[in-house]
């Protein structure tokens, strides 16, 4: 017998398997991001295929296989861009979910990052366009240092100790060093090239 595991999800993308099937990038706070295969999604009678679009967060069920993680049911909750025509807002989210995919090793739970980014999407989606560039490089920041590339200094303490929220004057007074330490981290990942 499995275990099912009841999660709140972020689908940051997904790619056709088959005629009708899919395979979900979703990231959740109990089980970090997770490869997780649907059957039938594609088919018109699904139920899946509402809940499980690119870009929204639903409550899904997840079973452990032998080789996968599969989906079993999924209840729709936010659609993080559905009816947008913002394609800058579109292309942060974006730039976002697939940084975060590249940065995460595997299966890890980080409830605090999770936390971060359902902060993010909010705060971005109802900011002003002159401060969408510092709520991205914050929640770059915060997603760098609670994954372990950046290490806690007491300089950065204002950017670290608070949850995710608006810019803070501590990031507008450091833009410079904190995008410096992004770029360093990023390159001495060499996830990125």
């Amino acid at each position: 017998m499995h275990h099912i595991y009841h999660t709140q999800a972020l689908i940051l993308r997904s790619r056709q398997k088959g005629e009708a099937n899919k395979m979900i990038v979703l990231y959740t706070k109990e089980l970090g991001l997770v490869h997780a295969a649907t059957q039938g999604i594609r088919l018109l009678r699904s139920k899946l295929r509402f809940a499980l679009q690119d870009f929204s967060i639903a409550r899904v069920d997840l079973v452990r296989g032998k080789d996968v993680w599969r989906i079993t049911s999924a209840t729709p909750g936010t659609h993080i861009a559905i009816g947008e025509t913002d394609r800058d807002l579109i292309a942060r989210y974006a730039r976002v979910f697939r940084l975060l995919e590249k940065l995460c090793a595997g299966e890890e739970s980080n409830p605090e990052l999770f936390d971060d980014l359902m902060v993010f999407i909010d705060a971005l989606k109802h900011a002003e366009f002159s401060a969408r560039h510092d709520i991205e490089l914050h929640i770059v920041f915060r997603m760098l240092f609670n994954l372990g590339y950046i290490a806690p200094t007491d300089a950065l303490q204002p950017l670290i100790a608070s949850p995710f929220g608006t810019p803070t004057d501590a990031l507008v007074a450091q833009r410079r060093a904190v995008t410096q330490m992004i770029n360093d981290a990023l390159r001495e990942s060499q996830l990125l090239s």
